[in-house]
């Protein structure tokens, strides 16, 4: 009885860390718009892993290419989410999630929802100046 309790539990937390890493490839591409899918799940990965993953090791775990993995860990090292950790004894790169996000992502991406909403307003301000002109001329003044 209580290894079907403790096989249940290992499928449940597998099942979870498998939401979670789906989750933050989603919210990471749609939200942030800097990092992908993969750069999220590359992220959410080494953020749920107790020891440092090699290219290798995240590429079999996520399903995915290590040259897509390889871009990925580039940018996120770029904004500081992930790290490179030095592994006694191993000629492979090893990399660890930083726990706290770095200023420079959240003002990134702050940067990012001002310009957005900059450019929204320039096009309603532009499109209301020309529908304005077109009206006068189409009412003959």
């Amino acid at each position: 009885m209580q290894k079907d309790n403790q096989a249940q539990g290992n499928q449940a937390l597998e099942e979870a860390t498998d939401i979670f890493i789906q989750g933050a490839g989603k919210i990471s591409s749609a939200l942030l718009g800097m990092i992908n899918k993969a750069g999220g799940q590359i992220y959410a990965l080494l953020f749920l892993s107790d020891e440092p993953l090699s290219l290798d090791q995240i590429s079999d775990l996520l399903k995915i290419s290590k040259s897509n993995v390889s871009i990925n860990i580039r940018l996120l090292e770029d904004y500081r989410l992930v790290r490179k950790v030095w592994v006694k004894g191993s000629r492979k790169d090893y990399y660890s999630a930083e726990r706290v996000y770095p200023k420079k992502v959240l003002r990134d991406f702050l940067e990012k929802i001002h310009n957005t909403l900059s450019e929204a307003i320039t096009t309603i301000e532009q499109t209301k100046a020309k529908a304005t002109q077109a009206k006068l001329c189409l009412k003959g003044e």
